[in-house]
């Protein structure tokens, strides 16, 4: 008993002194490295795929009128402002395979913005903006150590996806009623675009920025 109390004490060291180091450099990341990789790879503001949102209406004078939006020029912006969230655990250990440290980031400002071409019927077209804001979005991400000090961005996945409140002007006292139906079918669009560029460009440039900086958490 007293023989696994000595070998499990230097082991509960190790962890702990692990994960602290972990954070202290996460948050170092975070506030350099990765901020210099967006400024060069030019993601904040990061562009957004242009898309189209259909929507019908019944009047009892013509019947049926459609009507669309087709969003342009969108951006994504505060890519930049990430933060570390909570503490990171671990190290976890795998047969053969280096440890891992869990962490969690959060994007607690992010936002877009579009501009829209509106074609209600045979009316003329109408230009409107969009701007929404995105709630906290987290993110799980999983670091290793590697040979030669290189710290490596093993996963990423959503904990918690923000969700979007957007706000148009343009829209005049004839198109304001359709309010509504341009806020759901502008989400159910913009949304994937988000998603999508987090989970590519985002951790694209998270990856680059953990190799930026040498350093390592575990020691042997």
């Amino acid at each position: 008993m007293l023989l696994t109390l000595v070998l499990l004490v230097p082991l509960l060291f190790e962890i702990a002194t692990a994960t602290v180091t972990a954070e202290s450099y996460l948050d170092t990341v975070l506030s350099s490295a990765l901020q210099l990789e967006i400024r060069s790879l030019e993601y904040d503001p990061l562009p957004l795929p242009d898309f189209q949102a259909e929507f019908e209406d019944h009047v009892k004078i013509f019947g049926k009128v459609h009507g669309n939006v087709k969003y342009t020029e969108g951006l994504l912006h505060g890519l930049s402002l990430v933060r570390r969230q909570g503490d990171c655990s671990g190290p976890y250990y795998g047969y053969g395979q280096p440890p891992v440290v869990n962490c969690s980031v959060e994007l607690d400002q992010l936002s877009i913005t579009f501009t829209g071409k509106l074609k209600y019927g045979k009316l003329p077209s109408t230009l409107i903006h969009a701007q929404a804001n995105v709630s906290s979005t987290i993110l799980s991400i999983g670091l290793s150590y590697y040979p030669y000090d290189l710290i490596h961005l093993r996963s990423v996945s959503f904990l918690r996806i923000g969700q979007i409140k957007v706000k148009f002007t343009g829209l005049g006292s004839i198109l304001n009623k359709y309010l509504n139906v341009l806020e759901t079918g502008f989400i159910e669009h913009a949304w994937p675009a988000i998603y999508n560029s987090i989970g590519k460009d985002f951790q694209f440039a998270l990856g680059n920025a953990f190799e930026r900086i040498l350093y390592m958490w575990y020691k042997k």
